[in-house]
């Protein structure tokens, strides 16, 4: 697996991770996609 994959996948996991820490909290894209440090488009199409 090349290093910008292992990096994207790292910074998904960690969006996830947020996800399951507000779980009852309304999810706002933008607002993840930020904890992920990847913009609001990249994380939708990922």
């Amino acid at each position: 697996m090349s290093r910008e994959v292992e990096d994207l996948n790292r910074r998904l996991l960690r969006a996830r991770d947020a996800m399951d820490r507000a779980y009852a909290e309304p999810l706002d894209v933008r607002a993840v996609a930020a904890v992920a440090y990847i913009s609001e488009a990249h994380f939708i199409r990922s």
